[in-house]
């Protein structure tokens, strides 16, 4: 049989062309078994839920489950939106945290070279190394600047120790008399 929505111009709700078109199945196996099934699948398609004849995807079982529930389904779709707003502004924060810690990190790489102690340019570069590592040099701006402090603590004339060996003395004592014999 043709689907009633070619027939008649006017826009029938999908669910009831299922119903309508079961109803009218030529093989008497996909027909409904009883009158009662038929009504009992009316009845479901108006209350707006799923009907019988035609197994309802998810999204349309939420969607009638939604029609249904309005008001549930308004705090539940509050909710999930207050907790996705909450996630991304705990994101942001955790950026802004970690971009604020590179920028600690860089002034305190600037302060470090400044100090003029042995192993200055090391421990400068061991500071740009994590504020780089932290993601603060996604910015431009900070990438130009982690530039120059490594340029910088590169051109820095400095050793550091590596490894610090004892070295016996011989202490000789000697005994001076300061008296007066002349």
């Amino acid at each position: 049989p043709e689907p009633p929505s070619t027939i008649k111009a006017t826009r029938i709700p999908r669910d009831l062309e299922v119903i309508c078109l079961k109803c009218l199945a030529k093989e008497p196996a996909r027909r409904y078994a009883s009158a009662r099934h038929l009504v009992d699948d009316l009845r479901r398609w108006l209350d707006g839920r799923t009907i019988l004849a035609r197994p309802a995807t998810r999204l349309e079982r939420l969607h009638s489950w939604m029609r249904r529930n309005p008001a549930l389904a308004l705090s539940i779709s509050a909710l999930i939106a207050v907790l996705a707003g909450t996630a991304l502004l705990q994101l942001r924060s955790s950026q802004q945290l970690q971009q604020a810690l590179g920028e600690s990190l860089l002034s305190q790489a600037r302060l470090q070279r400044d100090t003029g102690r042995t192993g200055q340019r090391f421990e400068t570069l061991a500071l740009v190394r994590e504020a780089t590592r932290l993601g603060s040099a996604n910015r431009e701006s900070i990438k130009a600047l982690l530039r120059t402090e490594v340029a910088a603590a590169l051109a820095l004339p400095d050793a550091r120790m590596l490894e610090r060996w004892e070295v016996a003395v011989a202490h000789f004592e000697n005994e001076f008399d300061f008296a007066a014999n002349l």
